[in-house]
């Protein structure tokens, strides 16, 4: 298999924010649980403390959206405080920062022979306690590993986990119509049917009851029934999965040290030492980033 590394400037970051490991290293990106909420309404950082927190998250963003999936539901929880950012708020980033930190060898390997295209899709229902809306996140396995994932808020409030998790589901669609029409192209064939591995059967069993024909369903948007549409015509299949099998279950909350390294076993971010030393002895360029 063929490693698929960027190397990420991560010294560099660490040197600008003074990032020190030290004896804490960190096995997670976020605490377990940890809830964070937006400033008391008589509070306002100051403007120093604003650039430091946006300029800290900004650099997580880039590996969060390109190698490090596993981090990208915290950057995109602490994005939402880029205003108004609390000491939580930076200890939370700065958290992140160092697990980061402790981990910079890991990444994601592709050049499989497998050329099965699957999704995954999970979502966290009101679990937001600033405006209780809902955590979605899917990603999507191709040659091996990962090469598209999102974590994120909904934009509308969902009444019920069923709600939030088939809204999930026609957000994952959308991006599997597209990749199934790019796979197309690229191998030049039609390519099969997505499977879209979800671990909620009460939505998977909406897809099968015409729109409004469920109270549950009545009230929703029209674009989130589009998923229906592409079951319809063959495009997409939802399938039931185990949740311990969910590899987005880490895209939608903080988990805890053991299911948070199941999650990147399922994601696919390995540890990419041999891979990096092999670049390095042939480039003579030393792994600091």
């Amino acid at each position: 298999m063929r490693s698929s590394i960027t190397f990420i400037p991560l010294r560099s970051m660490a040197e600008r924010f003074a990032i020190t490991i030290g004896d804490k290293k960190r096995h997670t990106p976020m605490k377990a649980g940890l809830e964070l909420v937006k400033a008391p309404a008589d509070f306002k950082a100051t403007r120093q403390a604003k650039k430091e927190y946006q300029e800290l998250v900004g650099s997580l963003m880039w590996p969060a959206t390109i190698t490090r999936g596993d981090i990208a539901t915290t950057v995109s929880k602490l994005a939402t405080y880029l205003t108004n950012p609390t000491a939580e708020h930076q200890d939370a980033a700065l958290h992140c920062a160092e697990y980061l930190l402790a981990t910079k060898n890991d990444g994601i390997c592709l050049g499989s022979k497998d050329l099965q295209l699957e999704g995954f899709v999970n979502a966290s229902w009101a679990d937001n306690r600033d405006d209780r809306r809902s955590t979605c996140g899917f990603v999507f396995m191709f040659g091996g590993g990962p090469v598209f994932w999102k974590s994120g808020r909904q934009s509308v409030v969902a009444t019920s986990t069923t709600e939030a998790e088939y809204i999930a589901i026609s957000l994952a669609a959308r991006e599997a119509a597209a990749l199934r029409r790019l796979v197309t192209e690229v191998l030049r064939q039609q390519y099969p049917a997505i499977v879209l591995h979800e671990d909620n059967q009460p939505a998977i069993h909406l897809l099968d009851k015409p729109p409004g024909a469920n109270t549950k369903t009545k009230h929703m948007d029209v674009k989130y029934h589009f998923v229906r549409q592409e079951v319809e015509r063959g495009a997409i299949a939802v399938v039931k999965i185990p949740t311990d099998k969910q590899a987005a279950d880490g895209l939608t909350k903080p988990l805890a040290k053991i299911k948070h390294q199941r999650f990147k076993d399922l994601f696919g971010v390995v540890d990419c030492s041999d891979a990096i030393n092999g670049i390095s002895e042939k480039t003579r360029v030393l792994p600091g980033y």
